[in-house]
C-alpha cells in the first residue's frame, strides 16, 4: 500500500516536471509572438496616429483657407457695393468737378494705402492738368504734362512700373523720396474713342500693386462718367448759348432776367438792362457780305464778355441786337457801363483775313429796376423805347429811359 502510494507520487512529480517544462518552453515560444503582436499594434496606432494629425493639418489648413476665401469674398463684396455706389454718385452729378471730387474720396477708400491724382486732357488734347489729388504721393508726378510724357496716353493702356530703376518710367514722373521702392501705375481714361486723360496711382513697395482691378474698374466708370457729363454741358450750351457769338440766346435770357429780377427784388437791390444795336448794319452786310457779318457780330459777343463782370449776362436778342443784364446796377452805373461798350464797340477792329472792315458803331438803351418797371419784359421794352430814341438821336449814343422819353406801357 505504502509502495503503491509511492509510485502515485513519483508520478504525479513527473507529470508537474513535464507540465512546468511545457509551459516554459510554451513560455520562451510566446514571447517573441507577443513582440510581434506588440509591435504591430504599436505600429498601427502610430500609423493611425500620423493620419489622424494629417488629417487635422489638412482640416486647419483647408479651414485657413476658407476662412481667407470668406474674407476675400467679403472684401470683394464690399469693394463691389462701394464700386456700385460709386456708379450711382457719378450718374447723379452735375458737373465734372462734382465727380472729381467723389471719385477723389471713394477711390481713397477703395485703395488704401494708395495715393493718385486725376490728369484730364485739354479740350485740344495738347496738354494734361493733375486737377484733383488723395493720398501722400511717394515719388513726383508733375501737375501739367504732354500727352506724349505719359506711356499710358501714348499706348492707350495702362502702364504699370514695378521697379523704377529698370522699367520704362513716364516722363513727367520723378524719383522717389530717399530712395525706397514703389510702384506707379497710370490708367488711360477714354470714352467713346477719345481720350480723356489717366488716372495716375503709387504705392509703397515693389510690384504687384494692390488692387489694381479694382482700380481700372473705377477709372472706366469715371470716363464714363466725364464722358456723359461733357455731351451733357455741350447740349446744355447748344440749348442756351448763340453758336456765332457765344452768347446767351433770347431764351436765356428771359429765364434768367425772371430770376436776377427776383433775386434783386428780395435784397432790395436794382438791376439795370441794356439794349445794343449795331448802326447801319444791314448796308455792312451788304457791303462785306454775311461772312463779313458774322464776323462782326462774332467780334462784337467777345468784345462784350471781356467788358462785363462775370455776373453780367450778355445775351443775342436776335439779328444784330444784343441785351445785356446788370444785376445790382443802378441806372448811373448802368449808364456808365454802356458809354464803355458803345467807345470801345467803335474803336474795334474787325479783319476778314488780310483785309480790314470797316468800322462800326452802337446805339444803347438803357432801363432800370424798379424805377422803369418791375417786369423783365417791361424793362426790355422801355430800354427797346431808349434805343429807338437813341437811333433817331443820331446813332453812336447812349439814351436812358425816363431821362429822354416818356414812360412807356
Amino acid at each position: 500500500m505504502v509502495q503503491r502510494e509511492q509510485e502515485l507520487l513519483t508520478q504525479r512529480a513527473e507529470s508537474s516536471r513535464q507540465s512546468a517544462a511545457l509551459l516554459l518552453v510554451l513560455a520562451l515560444a510566446g514571447i517573441p509572438f507577443g513582440l510581434a503582436v506588440v509591435g504591430t499594434v504599436y505600429a498601427l496606432l502610430m500609423r493611425e496616429l500620423r493620419h489622424r494629425s494629417q488629417a487635422e493639418k489638412r482640416a486647419a489648413q483647408a479651414n485657413r483657407e476658407l476662412g481667407d476665401s470668406v474674407v476675400a469674398l467679403q472684401r470683394s463684396t464690399a469693394d463691389l457695393n462701394l464700386l456700385s455706389r460709386y456708379t450711382g454718385l457719378l450718374q447723379s452729378c452735375i458737373s465734372a468737378e462734382e465727380a472729381l471730387m467723389v471719385s477723389s474720396r471713394t477711390l481713397a477708400s477703395l485703395l488704401p494705402g494708395v495715393a493718385g491724382s486725376v490728369y484730364l486732357l485739354r479740350a485740344s488734347q495738347d496738354r494734361a492738368e493733375a486737377i484733383s489729388h488723395w493720398g501722400e504721393p511717394l515719388v513726383h508726378s508733375a501737375p501739367h504734362l504732354l500727352p506724349e510724357e505719359c506711356w499710358a496716353l501714348r499706348r492707350g493702356q495702362p502702364h504699370i512700373v514695378d521697379d523704377l530703376g529698370r522699367d520704362a518710367l513716364c516722363a513727367h514722373i520723378g524719383a522717389p523720396e530717399h530712395g525706397s521702392a514703389v510702384t506707379t501705375a497710370c490708367l488711360p481714361m477714354s470714352a467713346q474713342g477719345t481720350q480723356l486723360g489717366f488716372l495716375f496711382l503709387s504705392s509703397p513697395g515693389p510690384g504687384p500693386m494692390p488692387r489694381l482691378e479694382i482700380a481700372e474698374a473705377a477709372a472706366e466708370q469715371l470716363s464714363l462718367a466725364l464722358s456723359n457729363l461733357r455731351l451733357r454741358e455741350s447740349l446744355r450750351r447748344q440749348s442756351i448759348r448763340d453758336p456765332l457769338t457765344g452768347l446767351y440766346n433770347r431764351r436765356y435770357l428771359e429765364e434768367s432776367l425772371s430770376h436776377e429780377l427776383a433775386r434783386c427784388a428780395r435784397r432790395g437791390l436794382p438791376l439795370s438792362v441794356l439794349m445794343l444795336d449795331v448802326d447801319h448794319f444791314k448796308q455792312f452786310n451788304d457791303s462785306q457780305g454775311h461772312a463779313g457779318g458774322d464776323l462782326l457780330l462774332a467780334a462784337l459777343g467777345e468784345l462784350l464778355l471781356t467788358r462785363l463782370r462775370a455776373e453780367d449776362v450778355a445775351c443775342r436778342y436776335g439779328g444784330e441786337e444784343f441785351t445785356v443784364i446788370l444785376p445790382e446796377a443802378d441806372g448811373v452805373e448802368a449808364l456808365r457801363v454802356a458809354e464803355d461798350i458803345r467807345g470801345h464797340i467803335a474803336a474795334l477792329a474787325v479783319s476778314d483775313g488780310p483785309r480790314s472792315l470797316p468800322r462800326v458803331t452802337a446805339s444803347i438803351g438803357v432801363a432800370s429796376f424798379p424805377v422803369d418797371g418791375e417786369l423783365g419784359a417791361s424793362l426790355i421794352q422801355k430800354a427797346d423805347a431808349a434805343l429807338y430814341v437813341a437811333k433817331h438821336g443820331g446813332r453812336n449814343r447812349v439814351e436812358r429811359h425816363g431821362a429822354a422819353t416818356p414812360a412807356v406801357d
